[in-house]
C-alpha cells in the first residue's frame, strides 16, 4: 500500500489521532486534516487515491468535501464516516458512489479492511467486441431436440 495517498478529514482531533494509530500508515502516505477548508486545498493541489471523510463537520459538509474530492481527483475512492447515521445519509452516500460507508463508533479492524480493499487496483472490465468466437458459438448453439416417442 506504500504507493498510495490517503487523506483523512475529521473535525475531531482525537479521532484523527486514532486514525493515525490504528491505520498504521506513514506520514508520506496518510495526511490527516481537521479543517474541511484545508482538506479542499489538499484535494485541489495534490493527487489522492483515498479520501476518508466525516460527514457532519462545521464550515463545510463532508458530502461537499467528497464531491470536490471526486471532481479534483477523478478515480479517487471515498469512505464516508458519520456518527449520525440515517437513511438519508446512506442514500446520499450511494448517490455519490462512495466506496464505503461506516458509522461511528466503528470497528477499527473493519475500517482497516475497508481501506485495504479501497487501495487495491481497480479492475476495468474488458471491452467486448460483440462478436462471438468460434468456441463460444459452438457452446451456445442448441442441439436439435428430438420429439418423444409416442407410446
Amino acid at each position: 500500500m506504500s504507493d498510495y495517498r490517503v487523506l483523512v478529514v475529521d473535525d475531531e482531533e482525537d479521532t484523527l489521532e486514532l486514525y493515525r494509530q490504528f491505520l498504521e500508515l506513514s506520514e508520506e502516505i496518510m495526511l490527516t486534516e481537521s479543517s474541511p477548508r484545508k482538506a479542499l486545498e489538499h484535494l485541489r493541489r495534490d493527487s489522492w487515491d483515498l479520501l476518508i471523510c466525516d460527514i457532519k463537520m462545521p464550515e463545510i459538509d463532508g458530502f461537499e468535501v467528497i464531491r470536490c474530492g471526486m471532481d479534483f481527483n477523478p478515480g479517487i475512492r471515498c469512505i464516508a464516516v458519520t456518527g449520525y447515521g440515517s437513511e438519508q445519509i446512506l442514500q446520499d452516500v450511494f448517490e455519490l458512489d462512495c466506496f464505503g460507508y461506516i458509522n461511528k463508533p466503528f470497528d477499527w479492524n473493519y475500517l482497516k479492511l475497508l481501506v485495504k480493499k479501497a487501495l487495491q487496483p481497480k479492475v476495468v472490465p474488458a471491452k467486448r467486441s460483440g462478436r462471438m468466437t468460434k468456441k463460444h458459438r459452438k457452446s451456445t448453439v442448441k442441439k436439435k431436440q428430438t420429439p418423444p416417442e409416442s407410446l
